[in-house]
């Protein structure tokens, strides 16, 4: 697997994680929270 592959993959499967893990919580009330992010449109 190329590096670049690997890191795209890797990176997803993250954002992933944090997405569900945010989900989930929301049953017992709980917040993950997340930090500012910049989009091409400027900061969050």
């Amino acid at each position: 697997m190329e590096l670049d592959t690997f890191i795209t993959e890797t990176l997803v499967s993250i954002i992933k994680g944090v997405s569900n893990a945010q989900d989930f919580s929301k049953q017992d009330g709980a917040r993950i929270n997340r930090v500012r992010a910049y989009h091409k449109n400027g900061f969050e």
